[in-house]
C-alpha cells in the first residue's frame, strides 16, 4: 500500500502552531451542475518563477520520473454496483479489477498515486447505517492515499471524522479548516502530507468546500471555520516547498467554477495540479500550466492524469489527462474487496430490524405520516426553509407496534436523495399548482400559504426548498429542475433523516410516536 511510502504527515494540535490568518465569511453555497467533458492538455506549461533557471542538460527517457494518478471524488458510499439511466454503473470490487487490467494499477507500485476529492461516505444503506466505516475499509483495501475533506465527511459528527482520520490507513487533508476561536489547525487534523513516489515528493494540499456549514449539519461543524481558498494556498504551498516537495497538488472538494476562479493564484504560485469534488462534475482540463481533474461521483466514473517530472529540475515536462467510466459487466470482481462488501452488505440486511421506535395505533399514509417526513427532512437539514415531496413516494404505512429501520424504507422504498434547490415562492405555487404534494415550513391558511414564522409566502422572494431528486427530474410534471438547474444534490437518502428523527423523539408505549408529531393538515393534495 502507497501508505508504507509516506515520508511524513504533518499533523497540526490546537497547542502547536499559531497561523496568521484573519476571520473570513464562509462563501455562498456553491451550485453543482453536471459538467460536460473538457478536452486535456497534454502538455504542462511551467509554473512562473522569480528566480532565473538553470541550464541543464536534457535528461534521458531512463531519468524521467513517471507518475500516474487515479482520481475518484464523491463516492458516497456506493459500494455495490447499481442502476444509472437505465444501465448497470459502478461497483468498487469490479472497479478494482478494471484499474488492475486497463490501467496497470498495482497499489504496491511507487508510481501510482490514488487520491479521493472526497465524501467518501453519506450515502447507501451499506455505508450510512455504520458511519460510512465500511467505505473507509474499501478505500483502504483499493490502495487510497490521501483523500480530501468533503462537507459529507462531517455529517456523522466531528468525533466520528476525528476517528477516521486518527486510523491512519488513508490520510485526510484539510488546510482551510481553523479553530473558530483560535485560528489554528484543529486537533487531529492535517492541513498537508508529502509522499515520495517513483523518487519525486508529491506535496498534497487539501482544500474543503466553503458551503461546508450549510451543505451539513451545522451544529457538527460549529466549532470550525472554513478559510478562503487562495488565503489557504498562499499560506501552505511555499511551506510545502521548503520542505521539498518537488510537485504540488491541491486537493479540493470544490467545485469547477472555484478551481477557475482559484487558477492564477494557484499558476503564480506553482501549484501543478488543481482536483475538484461536490459538484459530481466529471472534468480534465489544463489552465496556465495548472491541470485539472474532477472524476464524477459514486465510482462510476474515475480521471487518470499521467505525469513526466524531470529530476534535474523537478518540473513537469508533459502530462495527459483522460476520463473513464465504469459500468460492472464483464468485469469478474476483486475476490478481497468483494467480500469486504458482501460481509458490509449482510450487516446492513441486519440493521433493518434494528428497533428505532414506537407506535401504538400505526400511522397511516395522510397528514401525520406526510408531515412526520417532510419535518424530520427539515431537522437533518436546516439550511431548507421548506421541505416538499411528491405523495407517490409513500408506498407503505407504518403499521402498529415497535417500529424498525426496514419499516422506515417500506414507507420510503426507492433510492432518492435530497435536493436543495433555491426558488421563488411563485415557483413553488407553480409546483403545487400543477403537480400537488406535501410539505414543511409552511401551511396552507386562511385562503394563502403562510410560512412557519407567520408570514405569507413572497412570490418574490427567493427560498431553499428541500426536494427528493425524483422530483428535480422532472419526476410527475415538477418544475423544479427547470427552475433551478442548479440544485445541490446533498446525496442524504431520504429515509436517513427520518430514522434519525424517530430516533430522536425517543417513543415509547408510555409516549408514542403519534403524540410527539404534527398530526395537523397543512394543505396537502395528490
Amino acid at each position: 500500500m502507497f501508505a508504507r511510502r509516506l515520508l511524513f504527515t504533518l499533523a497540526i494540535l490546537a497547542c502547536g502552531l499559531v497561523l496568521a490568518c484573519q476571520p473570513a465569511s464562509p462563501a455562498p453555497t456553491p451550485t453543482p451542475t453536471p459538467t460536460p467533458t473538457v478536452s486535456s492538455a497534454a502538455t504542462a506549461t511551467p509554473p512562473a518563477t522569480t528566480t532565473p533557471e538553470t541550464v541543464h542538460s536534457t535528461p534521458t527517457t531512463d531519468e524521467i520520473r513517471h507518475l500516474t494518478i487515479l482520481y475518484t471524488n464523491d463516492e458516497h458510499g456506493w459500494l455495490e454496483p447499481h442502476e444509472r439511466d437505465g444501465r448497470r454503473v459502478g461497483g468498487v470490487a469490479e472497479l478494482l479489477t478494471r484499474w488492475r487490467t486497463e490501467e496497470g494499477y498495482d497499489p504496491a507500485d511507487e508510481s501510482f498515486l490514488l487520491l479521493s476529492g472526497g465524501d467518501n461516505w453519506t450515502g447507501p444503506a451499506i455505508s450510512s447505517f455504520f458511519d460510512g466505516e465500511s467505505a473507509y475499509e474499501v478505500m483502504d483495501a483499493m490502495g487510497y492515499d490521501v483523500s480530501a475533506i468533503g462537507n459529507h465527511e462531517f455529517d456523522f459528527g466531528l468525533d466520528v471524522l476525528k476517528a477516521r482520520m486518527a486510523e491512519g490507513l488513508i490520510t485526510y487533508v484539510a488546510a482551510n479548516i481553523v479553530d473558530a476561536e483560535t485560528g489554528n489547525i484543529p486537533e487531529g487534523f492535517t492541513p498537508y502530507t508529502i509522499l515520495d513516489a517513483n523518487g519525486v515528493r508529491v506535496g498534497i494540499v487539501g482544500l474543503t468546500t466553503t458551503s461546508t456549514p450549510y451543505t451539513t449539519k451545522p451544529n457538527n461543524v460549529a466549532s470550525l471555520r472554513f478559510r478562503p481558498y487562495d488565503e489557504t494556498l498562499r499560506e501552505w504551498v511555499p511551506r510545502l516547498r521548503e520542505e521539498g516537495a518537488d510537485i504540488v497538488i491541491a486537493l479540493g472538494h470544490i467545485c469547477l467554477d472555484e478551481i477557475q476562479a482559484l487558477v492564477p493564484t494557484a499558476a503564480q504560485l506553482g501549484v501543478d495540479v488543481l482536483t475538484g469534488g461536490h459538484c459530481n462534475e466529471f472534468v480534465a482540463d489544463e489552465r496556465d500550466g495548472v491541470h485539472i481533474i474532477i472524476g464524477g461521483k459514486h465510482w462510476e466514473s474515475y480521471a487518470r492524469l499521467d505525469l513526466d517530472v524531470d529530476p534535474t529540475t523537478n518540473r513537469i515536462v508533459s502530462a495527459n489527462a483522460s476520463l473513464h467510466t465504469h459500468t460492472p459487466d464483464a468485469l469478474t470482481p476483486d475476490p478481497d474487496v468483494a467480500m469486504i462488501v458482501a460481509r458490509w452488505r449482510d450487516a446492513a440486511a441486519d440493521v433493518l430490524e434494528e428497533p428505532i421506535g414506537y407506535t401504538e395505533n400505526g400511522i397511516k399514509r395522510g397528514s401525520a405520516l406526510y408531515n412526520l417526513v417532510t419535518d424530520a427532512w427539515r431537522f437533518a437539514y436546516p439550511n431548507a426553509d421548506i421541505a416538499y415531496t411528491n405523495l407517490g413516494g409513500f408506498r407503505a404505512d407504518l403499521s402498529p407496534g415497535v417500529i424498525t429501520v426496514g419499516d422506515v424504507y417500506g414507507v420510503l422504498p426507492f433510492d432518492n436523495t435530497l435536493v436543495d434547490v433555491e426558488v421563488s415562492g411563485q415557483d413553488i405555487l407553480d409546483n403545487f399548482a400543477c403537480c400537488g404534494g406535501t410539505f414543511s415550513g409552511m401551511r396552507f391558511q386562511g385562503g394563502t400559504f403562510v410560512l412557519d414564522n407567520g408570514n405569507p409566502l413572497d412570490r418574490d422572494a427567493t427560498y431553499h426548498v428541500l426536494i427528493n431528486d425524483f422530483m428535480y427530474a422532472g419526476g410527475d410534471g415538477y418544475l423544479f429542475g427547470e427552475q433551478d438547474p442548479n440544485g445541490y444534490d446533498t446525496t442524504i437518502p431520504w429515509q436517513q433523516p427520518v430514522i434519525e428523527y424517530i430516533r430522536a423523539l425517543d417513543t415509547s408505549p408510555e409516549a408514542p410516536l403519534e403524540t410527539r408529531i404534527d398530526t395537523s393538515h397543512r394543505g396537502w393534495r395528490r
